[in-house]
């Protein structure tokens, strides 16, 4: 699993802001070939593009020139480095090949080793990475490439910039401008390492020693030392407090189980949500009753209040605005701000058995910026267990906290609340092969999604699966037994609403738009990359036999009875299922975007198991 965390690093640092770009300056025949089928080069023209040419080009064009200046060679290994590593050509069948990458990019830092550029950031930057096979050797690597952004100064950057202008006959035009711009990456590049060297660190066995050895090496009062210490008070091993006038809140850190859903029944899963949280349990009239320091918990209470007195007025002036609102958009928005405040009858008295008295304030959770209340109602009001959440985001034009009274959908803060709803507990130190951040991205409180996996590359309408594994052995052969059209068989491998759900696809109105997905199930191919380890659920991810389209998944679920393997959740989606779509969620070359398509064929709902 370590490819996906690599994979990872190289699309931020190859292909993102560190990319440079051959430049053509004699109008080379030979160059302009290369150019043409380079993919990054060719204004990612999929069709023209062709690493195989590309690389023959390019190579020529090196022979061909060898008295060619440092920085133009440079260049080209880089972005043959590239065409190895990220500008992958997924629709013709490309894969890559990070050991030729990496012969690329040493080629390129030898001959511009004393260079200083973006191709020589991205040449270091790429090597750091993959010259590492633990968690304590990344971070010493990561420490070196940002001992060596250390090094770099803005006079020796602007004197071999205006050399390489000069010598081009380009000019050396906005030549301040250029090294101002560059410099500020260098900043920017170093937070970001000394921030992936803390990753590697809390990954390692020793975290105290090489949390110590990156501190080491930081620059006092830099912009890294800074962050350096922010990231260190929300380190795992560490608990913060919040201190409010009436005694302590503790601010904790924890892994929370997932429910996911099987045919709408609701069960708690091993992928975790860890989180940043405070733990209230106590009735409303208490906490109100507080006298909080801490914004999020005043505006809260001034929620609750607002809602109990039914002042539209007031659920305006504290709610989350879009900047620049027109007339009519303002009246929408007020529209959508009172009808969420009726929503809530809970809290107004007007439903019989609830009111804001009898409310219970559960838990805090930090998203990044976002604040999450989780609040509700206990057992206790006859009704059962109840749980809602109110989000809070910051307002960047005024920086206040707001109420997120038209509450955006987000399936990561429903399944927060979820998880509330079925009192899934923390758990501490928990050790996964995945931790992919799903909110508050580069902040101190990130919320991230933690799971267990395994890859694979099979083809399920292909030849049989031999190995071991009993999940990958039960959808193998549940998909044979699709591909042979014995549809009754078939049902029969799903959860019973499920079944029943696939065999009403087949009744006699609909059999013809069943017939035409089912034949595009067939035509697609459905290949096997990667299955997630949920247990009792079991997420399998599919990609088509060609590439290139979107990546897939279905369900499998373990009876809590029998014990027994079964598909489910067909055509059912659940809070879950957003979270899937994220993204980040995989970095992976046989990931293309994880989506979810409308089914015109049945009703225009939305699937994981094909258009």
């Amino acid at each position: 699993m370590r490819r996906f965390l690599v994979l990872a690093v190289l699309a931020c640092l190859v292909g993102g802001s560190i990319s440079g770009r051959v430049i053509n300056y004699d109008d080379d025949q030979l160059l302009a070939k290369a150019m043409r089928y380079d993919l990054s080069a060719n204004g990612n023209d999929h069709e023209a593009a062709d690493r195989g040419l590309a690389e023959q080009f390019y190579l020529q064009y090196l022979g061909e020139h060898p008295k060619l200046p440092g920085y133009t060679k440079a260049a080209i290994y880089a972005r043959l480095g590239e065409l190895f590593a990220t500008a992958i050509n997924v629709e013709k069948g490309e894969e890559r090949d990070l050991n030729k990458a990496r012969e690329y990019f040493e080629k390129g830092l030898e001959v511009g080793e004393n260079l200083i550029n973006r191709d020589m950031l991205k040449c270091r930057s790429f090597l750091s990475e993959l010259q590492a096979d633990s968690s304590e050797e990344r971070v010493k690597r990561r420490m070196d490439f940002y001992v060596y952004l250390k090094s770099i100064k803005a006079d020796e950057y602007k004197k071999q910039y205006t050399q390489e202008r000069t010598e081009s006959g380009f000019g050396t035009g906005h030549v301040d401008q250029y090294c101002e711009m560059f410099m500020e990456l260098i900043e920017s590049l170093k937070c970001s390492t000394v921030a992936n060297a803390v990753t590697s660190a809390r990954n390692s066995e020793a975290v105290g020693e090489n949390l110590e050895y990156i501190s080491e090496r930081i620059d006092e009062g830099s912009r890294e030392a800074k962050e350096f210490n922010e990231m260190l008070t929300t380190s795992e091993n560490i608990k913060l407090a919040e201190v409010s006038n009436d005694g302590i809140v503790k601010l904790q850190r924890g892994s929370f189980a997932v429910p996911v859903e099987a045919d709408q029944e609701r069960r708690k899963s091993s992928v975790y949500l860890r989180m940043d949280y405070c733990d209230f349990d106590m009735l409303y009239g208490e906490f109100a009753e507080r006298e909080w320091e801490g914004e999020a918990e005043r505006l809260f209470c001034e929620v609750v209040e607002t809602i109990k007195e039914k002042d539209l007025e007031k659920g305006v002036e504290i709610s989350y605005k879009r900047p620049e609102m027109s007339g009519e958009e303002k009246k929408e928005f007020e529209k959508s701000v009172a009808g969420w405040m009726r929503w809530h009858v809970f809290l107004d008295g007007s439903m019989e058995g609830y009111s804001a008295e009898k409310v219970y304030v559960y838990r805090k959770i930090l998203a990044g910026r976002d604040v999450i209340f989780i609040w509700g109602f206990s057992e206790s009001t006859g009704r059962g267990q109840k749980r809602w959440r109110f989000d809070f985001v910051r307002d960047d034009k005024t920086g206040r906290l707001c109420w997120n009274a038209e509450r955006k959908d987000s399936g990561t803060y429903d399944l927060i609340r979820d998880m509330m709803q079925e009192n899934c507990e923390p758990v501490e130190d928990a050790e996964f092969e995945q931790n992919v951040v799903l909110a508050g991205a580069g902040t101190e409180h990130e919320v991230r999604l933690q799971f267990r996996g395994k890859e694979y590359n099979h083809d399920v309408f292909g030849a049989e699966y031999d190995g071991d594994d009993e999940v990958m052995a039960f959808y193998d052969a549940a998909q044979k037994v699709f591909k042979a059209g014995e549809h009754e068989k078939f049902a029969g491998l799903y959860t019973r609403f499920s079944g029943k759900k696939y065999l009403r696809m087949r009744e006699e109105d609909r059999i013809d738009r069943f017939n035409g997905w089912y034949d595009r199930q067939l035509e697609r191919g459905k290949v096997v990359r990667y299955v997630m380890d949920a247990e009792p659920f079991y997420i399998v991810f599919t990609a088509g036999r060609k590439g290139g389209d979107a990546t897939r998944w279905e369900y499998v679920v373990r009876d809590a009875d029998s014990g027994e393997l079964k598909l489910t959740n067909f055509y059912v989606e659940t809070p879950f299922d957003d979270v899937l779509r994220e993204p980040g969620l995989f970095e992976a070359e046989w990931k293309s975007d994880i989506e979810v398509k409308d089914v015109s064929g049945f009703g225009g709902s939305a699937s994981r198991c094909g258009e």
